[in-house]
């Protein structure tokens, strides 16, 4: 390992130049500047000895001490002991190459380094192949290039720790060189519709996840220059009509053609899926972040677009603009492209709040939502001996009352994590963990509740429900659990979607809890109320007809007396589709109950019946075709 000087090291708080663009935090604590110094005595001593594992103890206990010593007032303290034990956990699992030409060149560009330390994600990243990546972007382009884009490189380093694919149906796009992608995204960077020098890098994670070469980039930069809504992009692509309805007989052309490229797809037209591809990399050309979303439990290929917006100082991500009329009301999932993992729309949506707040202040909410998170594990481990004095040199007086890991003092740290970034996912998620412990109090469920109605309800309901639902379900007691839905459920009258799959949650309390009654009334306010909103008209009529069979058994007798009936009034009231292809139409609710209804006039030995319904199901004289 090469040597640094120790004051290179003192030096760290020189700021790079993409720090001085995005701006500095305010005054540091007086704690604050003395944990920073006692790092940096920690990474000089690394330097010197090379010893990672002395150095994570060294540091681990620094931030122990810091947590428990700190006050609200103080969390900026927090990061100074975090962020380094990230850097030298994550470099510890890197070659030793790359550890010998990064951790001088991480240490005299703190930005960089900090960022890269805390977008990495140790459980789904490939975290020597993170390090790996950032050295070739390095060795490509200069330090000097790299740290002036440092969320940039960040985010290529996390995307691109491993060869990056995108499976689009029977096609696959597959990623250029990470050196590659960092040069256009640099070279090209006034030309996009977003700053992409102030855009976090958890936000970038949705543009360098592109899987286009430069050149088909720079066509669709060029071609697309004043329009940012990529819903157009979407509908611009010719749906292959002639492929749904018989594909043996009518190959897709986009496949049959031998290219799967942004032109390939705007000559040849596609499905949905390339559709929704073709859009979201025309976003990423551009500078847009965007991802691919897929229908909620959908069997089929449902998908549609999402993608970021920024207008002034208002932030949020869109996902009505590349959809059919057909998903509205319908959850979804996207592909995180860090990760690999199906994950709720709702935290991209949450993730737009990310560009309104500073860097420092982002930095210092992950710092207390993660050691809050420390603290809970802590509080699970035996033996664990809790630190009995504040980090060397930082003073306090006899009243001062350190944080302990019990479940309070771990929540307040939370809290007020939280509130300063309240766009964290993984913040939220230690609160989960808490309650799945069933480690929260009723009390303490009810102030959260109304703590995450404060910071996400009214602009992101979607997300809330994301959240409370565990959370409730964690609640033994039967009369809590039904107060705590009961509650959710009035605070989403606005959204009816959401408020049917409170009622779903509710009915199925009551089905464990032996209330039938109870439970059967709860489905048939779905079916009753919001057949037209969301999906659950489906999974409300599947239980209701689950609890018939379970009561009166299977008989034909029940089916046509108490099971078809009901499937034939919610047929009723359910809107048919209008303006889509019937690839699209097998998705709605319509369609999904009248299939079923069919079974089960089939089941019954009724098949003229079913075949009546299957005619409707199946015709295409009223459709209007978007194509």
């Amino acid at each position: 390992m090469r040597t640094t000087s120790i004051a290179l090291i003192v030096g760290l708080a020189l700021a790079s130049p993409a720090a001085a663009q995005r701006g500095r935090a305010s005054k540091p604590s007086p704690m604050s500047e003395r944990v920073r110094e006692l790092a940096q005595g920690h990474l000089a001593a690394l330097e010197l000895s090379g010893d990672f594992g002395a150095t994570q103890q060294a540091l681990g206990d620094l931030l122990d001490r810091t947590i428990r010593y700190s006050t609200d007032k103080e969390l900026d303290a927090i990061v100074q002991a975090y962020a380094p034990l990230l850097l030298v956990a994550q470099l510890a699992q890197a070659d030793r190459k790359t550890q010998g030409e990064l951790f001088p060149v991480l240490l005299e560009n703190e930005e960089l380094a900090w960022t890269l330390a805390l977008l990495v994600d140790p459980e789904h990243d490939d975290v020597a192949g993170v390090y790996r990546t950032l050295a070739q972007l390095i060795d490509a382009h200069g330090v000097k290039k790299v740290a002036v884009f440092d969320n940039l490189a960040a985010a290529i380093s996390v995307v691109h720790d491993g060869p990056y694919e995108i499976q689009i149906d029977e096609n696959t796009a597959q990623a250029m060189e990470a050196a590659d992608i960092f040069a256009y995204y640099a070279g090209h960077i006034r030309e996009f519709a977003n700053d992409l020098t102030r855009m976090p890098a958890e936000l970038l994670v949705y543009v360098v996840d592109t899987t286009e070469s430069t050149e088909q980039m720079e066509w669709a930069l060029s071609q697309y220059k004043r329009d940012v809504n990529l819903g157009n992009r979407f509908f611009e692509i010719d749906y292959d009509e002639a492929y749904y309805r018989d594909p043996k007989a009518h190959p897709k052309a986009l496949t049959e053609s031998g290219e799967f490229t942004l032109q390939a797809i705007k000559t040849y037209g596609g499905v949905t899926s390339d559709q929704v591809y073709f859009a979201m990399s025309v976003g990423k050309a551009k500078g847009i972040p965007s991802a691919y979303v897929i229908a909620r439990g959908s069997q089929f290929q449902h998908v549609w677009l999402g993608f970021f917006e920024m207008r002034g100082r208002s932030a949020k991500w869109n996902f009505d603009s590349g959809r059919y009329d057909a998903y509205e009301g319908i959850r979804g999932d996207f592909i995180d492209p860090q990760t690999r993992q199906q994950r709720p729309d709702s935290e991209l949506g949450l993730l737009a709040e990310d560009v309104l707040k500073d860097e420092a202040q982002r930095r210092i909410a992950v710092s207390a939502c993660s050691a809050a998170a420390r603290l809970g594990a802590q509080r699970a481990m035996r033996g664990y001996a809790v630190p009995k004095a504040p980090p060397d040199g930082v003073t306090k007086t006899s009243r001062f009352k350190p944080r302990t890991h019990a479940v309070d003092d771990q929540l307040a740290l939370l809290e007020a994590g939280l509130r300063l970034r309240p766009g964290y996912v993984d913040g939220w998620q230690v609160l989960i963990d808490v309650a799945e412990r069933q480690e929260l109090e009723i009390k303490q469920m009810d102030q959260w509740a109304r703590v995450i109605d404060r910071l996400c309800g009214k602009k992101y309901p979607d997300f809330m429900v994301e959240v409370l639902s565990p959370m409730f379900r964690s609640v033994v007691d039967t009369q809590d659990q039904t107060r705590l839905w009961g509650w959710l459920f009035d605070r989403l009258r606005q959204r009816p979607d959401l408020a049917s799959e409170v009622l779903m949650n509710q009915g199925e309390l009551m089905r464990r809890a032996g209330d039938p009654e109870a439970a059967w009334g709860a489905y048939m306010e779905v079916v009753n109320r919001f057949a037209n909103h969301g999906t659950s008209v489906v999974g409300a009529l599947t239980a209701a007809e689950s609890m018939v069979r379970d009561e009166k058994g299977s008989t034909p007798e029940t089916v046509r007396r108490d099971i078809i009936p009901m499937y034939e009034r919610a047929w009723r009231e359910i809107d048919r589709p209008r303006q889509m292809a019937g690839a699209f139409r097998t998705y709605s609710n319509w369609y999904r109950v009248g299939f079923r209804l069919a079974e089960l006039w089939r089941e019954i030995g009724e098949d003229s019946r079913a075949q009546g319904i299957s005619a409707r199901l199946g015709s295409r004289k009223d459709d209007v075709f978007d194509d």
